[in-house]
């Protein structure tokens, strides 16, 4: 298949060059393009959201939880009531793409 060490010297040269240009490209593009896919789907789980709004946490390990939102954060973050160990280590911070906006908690009468 190659004729020599410098054909294939030649064949390896342009594979290793066109993998650096292919992840190059990639990570300029692809921030670009996944953003407006979170905001898009942020939008469509009712964002965005502002202290006293009540959500649905839908990514990480509080996947599942619904909890009241307390406080804006860095950014478009907020912080959710999830109890005071995950506050103290700062793990009930989400991004909005992260949140579902819902009606009520559950098991808690409407006020």
């Amino acid at each position: 298949m190659f004729a020599g060490w410098l054909v294939l010297a030649e064949f390896l040269g342009v594979l290793v060059a066109g993998a650096v240009v292919g992840v190059l490209v990639a990570g300029i593009l692809a921030p670009l393009l996944i953003r407006p896919i979170y905001e898009i789907a942020a939008r469509l789980n009712g964002s965005p959201f502002v202290p006293g709004d009540v959500v649905e946490v839908l990514a990480g390990h509080y996947a599942g939880r619904v909890g009241r939102v307390y406080s804006t954060w860095q950014g478009t973050s907020v912080r959710v009531e999830l109890g005071e160990l995950a506050g103290a280590k700062y793990q009930d911070i989400f991004g909005q793409h992260q949140l579902r906006r819902v009606r009520k908690i559950p098991g808690v009468p409407p006020n």
